[in-house]
């Protein structure tokens, strides 16, 4: 989940070779999207993560 946020922030703000590489996937407006939509399941496994290695 961590590589899909990262790949699509870097689509967010360097969609042009970003587009190529990912076979049309990642066009302009969708890696806003993807990070709109995965923001919170993130941060929730990401609490979890941290939850548990204390």
């Amino acid at each position: 989940m961590a590589a899909l946020l990262h790949l699509s922030g870097f689509g967010i703000t360097h969609h042009t070779p970003v587009g190529p590489l990912t076979p049309g996937l990642l066009d302009k407006p969708t890696p806003q999207q993807l990070q709109t939509l995965l923001r919170g399941p993130f941060a929730g496994l990401l609490l979890l993560h941290w939850g548990r290695s204390r």
